[in-house]
């Protein structure tokens, strides 16, 4: 069976959820919002498997949107998503 997944990523607050419900609807499409699941996504990483899920879920929100530049936010961003996408389909 082939499964195709779209993802949408972006900034906090940039409609990404907004986007995608609609998307979905229109398609016909399931949607998976993971920020609905992120806690129990967080409750089965481990550092040594998922470096940058535990990194950055250990930050404060200062930690993670004021002190690091957008391209750190970026690069680490994509990292957790693709370890949790390969963690949960890999």
């Amino acid at each position: 069976m082939d499964q195709t997944i779209y993802w949408i990523g972006g900034s906090a607050c940039a409609g990404k959820s907004t986007i995608a419900k609609r998307y979905a609807e229109k398609h016909g499409l399931a949607l998976y919002a993971c920020d609905e699941h992120l806690d129990s996504h967080l409750k089965n990483i481990a550092a040594r498997n998922q470096p940058a899920m535990y990194k950055i879920s250990k930050m404060s929100y200062n930690e993670a949107f004021y002190l690091r530049t957008v391209q750190e936010q970026l690069e680490e961003y994509i990292s957790f998503f693709k370890e949790d996408f390969i963690r949960r389909y890999g």
